[in-house]
């Protein structure tokens, strides 16, 4: 089972071009049976509603499903928002309504039943989520996979959302699969929260930013500088015995699609009494 994580940055790329035909690209490339994908809009007028956002009236969790052959899907807004300024946002007022920005999961399984969480507001900042959906692979017993987005700072907000995460993760049943963006390098305290209760770090190289240090398509062979996505999981069915980082894609893709590269983890079945795993 492959799982990935993306933070899609409302699908505009680390060109500045907002193209949601590429983002899917990306996606369908990474062969995951399941993604959690970050920094999601669903728009209900045309309108620009993140200040690194295009004018749109695209429901991008939609789209995406249907490009990628990824048909259930389930998206969860943390705000609602619309810029009305150069460098000004509104958030869940009566102008907001039609912007949706948040997270959203495609599989290839059917979901059988989803919950939302959202964090308590961390001063001023802007309010972030959690979505869960139960997805059912074949031979197992259904799954929880999680997908979420912690806050931007220097640390404090994203420990208080982590902890609060991991509380609401741990009343899942068995097998949870997290992935997320957590802003949030591995000597954050916002990590060792996240894999309390037996929670496991997959893993896996620096994510962010895209094109790799110094943030320049001209030094996009450089690595990227920090490993912000992670997936963690609780299991006693499955084990993450793979996570990889793709680099580059055809034309560079996977560096210009968006300001994040995409995690990618892979699962096997654990063969009870059998001493080894299965892959599925």
């Amino acid at each position: 089972m492959i799982i990935a994580s993306y933070n899609i940055h409302s699908c505009v790329g680390s060109d500045s071009k907002y193209d949601v035909n590429r983002v899917a690209s990306t996606i369908s490339a990474l062969a995951a049976d399941i993604v959690a994908l970050q920094e999601v809009e669903v728009n209900k007028a045309s309108q620009k509603t993140r200040l690194w956002s295009v004018v749109h009236e695209d429901d991008q969790p939609a789209l995406l499903a249907a490009a990628t052959g990824l048909l259930h899907s389930a998206f969860a807004p943390a705000v609602k928002s619309i810029c009305t300024g150069t460098f000004r946002e509104e958030h869940d007022t009566e102008l907001a309504q039609a912007g949706h920005f948040g997270v959203a999961i495609l599989s290839k399984h059917p979901i059988l039943e989803q919950r939302v969480v959202t964090f308590k507001r961390y001063k001023k900042k802007t309010l972030r989520n959690a979505l869960a959906v139960k997805v059912q692979p074949p031979s197992s017993e259904p799954i929880w996979f999680v997908c979420t987005h912690l806050g931007c700072h220097t640390g404090e907000e994203q420990l208080h959302q982590a902890r609060e995460l991991n509380e609401w993760m741990s009343a899942l049943d068995d097998t949870v699969i997290c992935c997320g963006d957590t802003n949030s390098p591995p000597w954050f305290a916002a990590i060792s929260a996240l894999t309390g209760d037996g929670f496991v770090d997959c893993g896996g190289e620096r994510t962010f930013p895209a094109v790799g240090w110094p943030c320049c398509f001209w030094a996009s062979c450089l690595p990227a500088l920090l490993k912000l996505d992670y997936c963690v999981y609780r299991s006693s069915e499955w084990k993450c015995v793979e996570t990889t980082v793709p680099k580059g894609g055809e034309d560079g893709i996977l560096i210009k699609a968006s300001d994040h590269r995409p995690l990618v983890s892979r699962f096997e079945k654990v063969v009870v009494g059998g001493g080894g795993m299965a892959r599925v």
